[in-house]
């Protein structure tokens, strides 16, 4: 597939929007964008550090602006966004327009496997920062969260599983998607 719209990657922390969007770049020959990882460049800090420092408004409008410019940017890529980053009708309208939205989604319980031990997602972390947060407490705060933006993610073009499969099928299963999603767009 000769890749002519861009690929954004949208859904929860832990969906694999990093990692399938890493090896999405390469099989297709084209750049990869990590929008939170440009927005902590940006700022000279980490997402966690930046929502303790000035909140996450602010972040929310770091990750606006970061992403306008990387949709300006020339050529057909692949884009991660951070798991909020679709809340904004703004951006919605954005990436609709300029490429095909890919919503990832695995189980709650995946997702809780995935990042159990990760300490980088501030929404994630408990009331009063203990890293230390108890499984059941982790649950339910991906449950509420993942709750308030799912009908968000629902207005994806395309809707891939990442639970359970390997790389190279959840990468094909991208592509078939895409391509299809890409030639009803155009007709």
């Amino acid at each position: 597939m000769r890749l002519l719209r861009d690929i954004y990657l949208i859904g929860f922390s832990g969906s694999g929007k990093t990692t399938l969007g890493e090896a999405l770049s390469k099989r297709l020959k084209v750049k990869f964008y990590d929008t939170d990882r440009l927005v902590a460049r940006k700022v000279g800090r980490s997402i966690v550090e930046i929502f303790d420092d000035r909140g996450e408004a602010y972040f929310r409008n770091i990750e606006k602006q970061v992403i306008r410019d990387v949709v300006k940017k020339k050529g057909a890529k692949v884009v991660a966004l951070g798991g909020g980053a679709f809340e904004s009708e703004e951006t919605r309208i954005l990436l609709n327009k300029n490429g095909v939205v890919v919503f990832l989604w695995c189980s709650i319980l995946e997702i809780y496997k995935r990042i159990k031990y990760r300490f980088d997602r501030p929404l994630l972390l408990s009331e009063n920062k203990d890293k230390e947060s108890n499984r059941e407490e982790k649950i339910e705060r991906i449950t509420r969260l993942l709750g308030k933006r799912q009908v968000n993610y629902e207005k994806a073009d395309v809707r891939v599983s990442t639970s359970r499969k390997n790389i190279r099928l959840t990468l094909q299963d991208i592509i078939e998607r895409v391509e299809k999603c890409r030639l009803s767009k155009s007709s």
